[in-house]
């Protein structure tokens, strides 16, 4: 049981420290019948949100830059 889930978690904790380094194109893949299912879904969201909201703020920039 450990083993199945040290793997999920070691690629969470790999694609935390991508973000953190402004990788937003981060996504962790997950196992359907998984305990992590939901939390790598939630990562999944929120690297898309970020990305996103990161792209709007670069160009609100470029626009008042203009």
């Amino acid at each position: 049981m450990a083993k199945g889930i040290s793997k999920p978690i070691r690629e969470l904790l790999i694609a935390t420290d991508k973000v953190r380094k402004g990788n937003w194109d981060v996504h962790v893949s997950y196992d359907p019948s998984s305990d992590l299912k939901k939390l790598s879904i939630g990562f999944n969201e929120m690297t898309k949100a970020l990305k996103l909201a990161h792209n709007q703020l670069e160009q609100k920039n470029k626009e008042m830059l203009m």
